[in-house]
């Protein structure tokens, strides 16, 4: 359990309702949760004290939409690609190629990345056998990040022009797409044991949940199981909606109308992407309460589009934030997700006001725990709520001048500012030094890295650039 501490003399961007900043603030913390907030100082008695002083505590990085196990595929292997040929001759070989061992130190990998950039919540969602998941789900665990698994499967093979599509892009590999397909009994049987033996694990801390990967590759009466069955459960759903044009149709109607056709739109469902969407289609995800996620650098990445995101903020839609695949990214620091969101939309729009700095940040932290179903636990600094927290330096020539917090940390941090991160209390990096990963061990997972993935990509017969 969390010990006692308080931090002193820090600007807190609290991010609750009245998105309340205190410029010097202190914050007390006991057996994992804030106990008390200050403008005038904490009497702490024998906590632990950390001075705030030049430093930012703002709630931990939520990064709702993930696929970790792919971080070992990037380095310039699927750059420059368009989804389909992305996905085809890069991603799906690749994971295929991938050991238990080679799944688990992705997520080492992911996590001493994503620590330092300030995320303490991830989703990542997997389509890949059991054995590969629960050396995933282990090593989240041990991360200490709070983390949720969905482990995604496809029921159906691509059909009509999908098909003709998919083939024509992995004539060059031979094998059929996709490359592991599931029935109806084999997904509630894997995801049954996942579910029995992990999720709530440490206190809560890592969820699973079912993941009916693409509409258009799922039986809609298959769907509607999982969805039952998750609720029934407390479970969320996750999915991706509208990615690709020729994947945002399902039996003649639009996906997410086909989704709400089967009464599958609620706020269990966690949808990625969103992109190819109609005002209809926006007024229904509004309604149901479903969750959406924004991808910006990897729908930019694979030229799949740009999500209206202006427009269903405008709605009401509270849009959460995530890095997508660790491979069409390539990053996983959400601090770049925040930049890039912020911008992107103003040049689309071409109004510089159709998205502010605070509704993207509130993305990454509010939205972003209510995506996960946590809004009452994490998302903002308040008493009572779990401290998952992160401190930043701001001393930093490019974060001055400073006038407006939101503003300067969506336009000018890098992640690199991130100095101490919590995660219900427990320190996961302290003074810019990761808390459960000594340095030798780091530059252990940086090197096993680079050589676990030239392994996978002489299996899986992977094209490296230049060669």
């Amino acid at each position: 359990m969390a010990g006692r501490f308080v931090i002193e003399n820090a600007c807190v961007l609290t991010q609750n309702e009245e998105r309340e900043v205190i410029p010097r603030g202190s914050v007390l913390v006991e057996d994992g949760r804030v106990a008390e907030i200050s403008e005038s100082g904490i009497n702490a008695g024998a906590a632990e004290v950390i001075d705030g002083e030049g430093m930012a505590l703002i709630p931990g990085l939520v990064n709702a939409h993930s696929h970790i196990m792919c971080i070992l595929l990037r380095g310039g292997l699927g750059a420059d690609r368009r989804l389909m040929d992305w996905r085809l001759n890069v991603m799906a070989p690749g994971q295929v190629a991938y050991t238990p061992e080679d799944a688990a130190l992705s997520v080492k990998l992911f996590a001493c990345e994503a620590i330092r950039s300030g995320t303490t919540a991830v989703v990542t969602n997997e389509r890949i056998p059991v054995p590969l998941a629960e050396a995933m789900i282990e090593a989240m665990d041990d991360s200490g990040m709070r983390s949720v698994f969905a482990l995604c499967f496809n029921e159906m093979s691509p059909s009509g022009k999908l098909a003709e599509r998919a083939h024509s892009h992995i004539a060059a590999w031979g094998k059929t797409f996709p490359p592991s397909l599931k029935t109806r009994d084999e997904v509630f049987e894997e995801t049954s044991h996942l579910v029995d033996k992990y999720h709530g694990r440490s206190g809560g801390r890592v969820l699973v949940w079912p993941g009916p990967n693409i509409p258009v590759y799922v039986k809609p009466e298959t769907f509607r199981e999982v969805d039952e069955w998750a609720g029934e459960r407390g479970l969320r759903v996750s999915t991706h909606v509208s990615e690709d044009p020729m994947e945002s149709e399902v039996g003649g109607l639009p996906v997410v109308q086909h989704l709400a056709a089967w009464g599958l739109l609620s706020e269990r469902l966690v949808a990625g992407h969103c992109i190819h969407l109609s005002e209809e289609d926006i007024r229904l995800l509004k309604e149901s309460g479903a969750q959406v996620v924004h991808l910006p650098s990897s729908n930019m990445y694979l030229g799949s589009g740009v999500s209206p995101v202006p427009r269903m903020l405008g709605y009401g839609i509270p849009v959460a934030l995530g890095t997508d695949n660790a491979n069409c990214n390539d990053l996983v620091n959400m601090f770049w997700e925040i930049r890039l969101a912020c911008l992107l939309h103003k040049g689309v729009q071409q109004d510089p006001a159709a998205i502010t700095a605070q509704q993207v940040l509130d993305m990454a932290t509010r939205n972003g725990a209510r995506a996960l179903g946590l809004e009452e636990e994490i998302g903002s600094i308040e008493v009572g709520k779990r401290a998952d927290m992160i401190l930043l330096d701001m001393s930093g020539p490019h974060m001055h001048p400073n006038h407006h917090l939101p503003s300067v940390l969506a336009y000018q941090a890098h992640g690199t500012e991130v100095r101490w991160v919590w995660v219900e209390g427990e320190p996961l990096m302290e003074a810019g030094r990761l808390s459960k990963i000594s340095e030798d061990e780091e530059r252990t997972i940086r090197e096993e890295a680079q050589a676990a993935s030239a392994a996978i990509v002489e299996r899986a017969g992977l094209i490296v650039p230049g060669t």
